[in-house]
């Protein structure tokens, strides 16, 4: 009995470290399953990123980009290998390929193909390549698009590839009246032409006069607006008859900076060195003669060099060089910088002397060969060759670097997707970076997602800043409305002028930047203003709009012609250009007016620009009757037929005529002759019909008469 139970314990025993044994080895094997997801090989589209992970449970990962998390990002090509150890040291692995493709951009036929239509007629856009997916900005998904537009604008298009990967495009067309309303053809003119050959080059763009107000698609309403950035600008125009007319005018750009580089701009006499111009450009022309990118030159002394380059816009720039000739002994090439200019507070500036010296004095005190200098100002080295020569050298160490400010439109740049942003960063800046593509200090941005925009500058010095500027794009939006007003105008003319800003009736809880909640508030500076509010649903909503800045230009009065004034005279008197609109006390409200001299008359003239900006001139004429032209002309019988005038007037008098002049109602000058005698004929075919002065000149003094040109 003791026996049976003694082998009953011992089987049980044995059979308990079986299971034991069973179930440690199910645990073993659950733990050794290991795999990285995604895996084999996968497709990853440019500019995305892909998350790889690791099964979860294990000690130590190591992966062949050098990471050791269970989850990694990458966005790059290449095989990731993950290598991971249990607790008991124990290794497994796992690979996944990443190959990077890249989007295949849609290619376009238009119909017609200048993108121009005529009001009322279709404009068809086909996709000519095959993509998984189309979707257009009217939410239509077919290789096509039919539209009957009815103003000037765009259209984008969303296409995703086999692999899955988008690209998008952006096609502009204009609409123009055609037929019977030819009146609206050739809206727009451009001076001096439609490219801007670099940055502080400016284009002005005028819209025909005559109709009674004006839209441009960047919401200006200005007949004649500057323009200094590339881009297609668009125009409505509406008669007194509420007959609307549009064009659109494309603004291009030239290829931007020139530099000349060379590997030294300072070489020893004999030497030779090459300079290089920047590629991009159509022709080049050097002070040299050469006519070709890459010039070599010897110069035996210290020298400019010149290169005019053309790009093909028919853009000219123009860049300068010196190359330094030295003499190669001890004492040439003394003192070097890794810079001359110390970039803010915080930056530092390394000079160092040539070596080979026995001894190094600098005026800082410091007898080291290299020192770093935090200061600007003049440093002055003292070296001492072996054989006791004494040489000097001299550099100045300036200050810059300027800060990088941005501004946005709206501020805070919080939008709904595809709505405009506008981001303006400190202007005066020698180059700008974009990481959006951009290359000036000024960008119109329609995102559709959340954007962290990144602008980088270098000023004249070298001097490089940064600055970031988050765009945040809502998923989802309702519409806020528009509610800010503003009177008289929206630029400030001058220091002591003033703007009212006022919000519309019917909302709620109204705050301003300005920190002020009534609904109307009056500004006297220029940027930025946002207000805040709740819509009727208790919706937070804000509207913004910039106050800009300016003062209105010289405002001068001109007469032609000029002094001596008589009794009689008619002359024309012309307020300086540039004006949108001019009042004169006499009720006339052109430029240029016509004035009969009968007495002392004071003249006043008040013209507004396109910023709203008031001006005002005046200016006294003061005839002399003691020597009236009407006087002079009886006694000398000046005869001026036939008049009205066709071709040829004859002009006579009893006494020498010394001078005449054809003179314009504006002043100018187009025919000047100095007769011989007391009778001239002039030929008067080739001048349009107007009215013009005739200036003559005689011995006993000068006369003027009006004479119209059939």
């Amino acid at each position: 009995m003791i026996k049976l139970f003694i082998m009953q314990t011992s089987f049980l025993r044995k059979v308990g470290i079986l299971l034991f044994v069973v179930a440690a080895s199910f645990i073993t094997s659950s733990a050794q399953t290991f795999k990285i997801s995604p895996n084999g090989t996968v497709n990853l589209c440019s500019g995305e990123t892909l998350t790889i992970e690791a099964s979860s449970g294990f000690a130590k990962y190591s992966w062949s980009n050098r990471a050791t998390t269970r989850v990694i990002k990458v966005t790059t090509s290449g095989k990731y290998i993950c290598t991971a150890s249990d607790k008991s040291g124990k290794t497994y692995t796992d690979t996944v390929r990443v190959n990077v493709v890249y989007a295949i951009q849609p290619k376009l036929t238009v119909s017609p193909s200048n993108r121009t239509v005529c009001l009322g007629d279709s404009l068809r856009i086909d996709v000519v390549n095959k993509f998984k997916a189309y979707e257009w900005s009217d939410k239509s998904t077919k290789s096509y698009l039919v539209l009957y537009p009815k103003t000037s604008g765009y259209v984008t298009l969303l296409v995703t590839d086999s692999n899955g990967c988008k690209a998008d495009t952006r096609v502009q067309y204009s609409v123009k009246n055609c037929g019977s309303t030819s009146g609206c053809d050739s809206l727009i003119g451009a001076w001096p032409d439609s490219i801007l050959c670099g940055s502080k080059d400016s284009v002005i763009l005028e819209a025909r006069s005559g109709f009674a107000n004006y839209l441009w698609n960047d919401g200006s309403t200005a007949r004649i607006k500057v323009i200094k950035y590339p881009g297609t600008y668009m125009l409505k125009a509406k008669d007194k008859n509420g007959n609307a007319c549009y064009d659109t005018i494309v603004i291009t750009g030239g290829s931007g900076r020139l530099t000349i580089t060379a590997k030294s701009k300072e070489i020893c006499k004999g030497d030779s060195v090459e300079l290089v111009a920047s590629e991009g450009f159509k022709k080049y022309v050097w002070n040299t003669g050469s006519k070709y990118r890459k010039v070599v030159v010897k110069p035996t002394t210290t020298t400019g060099y010149l290169v005019t380059a053309t790009d093909s816009f028919g853009c000219e720039y123009k860049e300068d060089i010196k190359i330094t000739v030295k003499s190669c002994d001890d004492c040439d090439d003394l003192l070097g910088s890794s810079k001359k200019v110390l970039c803010g507070d915080k930056d530092s500036v390394i000079l160092e002397a040539k070596s080979g010296f026995k001894t190094y004095k600098w005026s800082t005190g410091s007898n080291d060969r290299v020192i770093k200098v935090t200061k600007k100002g003049w440093y002055v080295l003292t070296a001492k060759t072996q054989w006791g020569k004494e040489c000097k050298d001299s550099i100045y160490i300036g200050k810059g670097g300027k800060e990088l400010k941005a501004y946005t439109n709206p501020n805070p740049a919080i939008v709904c997707p595809g709505d405009k942003v506008v981001i303006e960063v400190t202007g005066g800046f020698k180059s700008y970076w974009w990481n959006t593509g951009h290359r000036y200090n000024r960008a119109v941005l329609n995102l559709k997602e959340t954007k962290k925009v990144v602008i980088e500058a270098e000023d004249s010095n070298g001097c490089g800043a940064r600055i970031e500027v988050k765009i945040i794009v809502k998923d989802t939006c309702d519409k806020c409305p528009r509610i800010i007003d503003y009177w008289p105008k929206k630029t400030l003319c001058g220091d002591k002028d003033s703007i009212s800003l006022e919000a519309k009736s019917g909302y709620k809880n109204y705050v301003w930047s300005t920190r002020e909640t009534g609904r109307a508030i009056w500004v006297t500076k220029k940027g930025w203003y946002y207000l805040d509010f709740k819509d009727s649903s208790g919706n937070a909503c804000r509207d913004s709009i910039y106050i800009g800045s300016g003062s209105s230009k010289s405002l001068k009065i001109e007469v032609k012609p000029g002094k001596p004034w008589c009794i009689g005279d008619t002359v024309y008197v012309s307020a300086s250009k540039g004006f949108k609109s001019y009042a004169w006390n006499t009720r006339s409200k052109d430029r240029i007016i016509e004035v009969v001299l009968n007495e002392k008359k004071k003249l006043v003239v008040e013209a507004l620009d396109s910023n709203g900006c008031e001006a005002r001139a005046e200016f006294v004429i003061e005839p002399d009757s003691c020597n009236s032209s009407i006087d002079l002309i009886s006694k000398i019988n000046l005869s001026i037929t036939p008049n009205p005038v066709q071709n040829v007037v004859t002009i006579s008098a009893n006494l020498t005529l010394t001078q005449i002049q054809v003179v314009t109602i504006s002043g100018k000058t187009i025919m000047n002759t100095y007769p011989i005698g007391n009778t001239q004929t002039l030929n008067l075919f080739e001048l349009p019909a107007g009215i013009y002065m005739i200036h003559v000149q005689t011995p006993k003094g000068d006369v003027h008469q009006k004479i119209i040109k059939e």
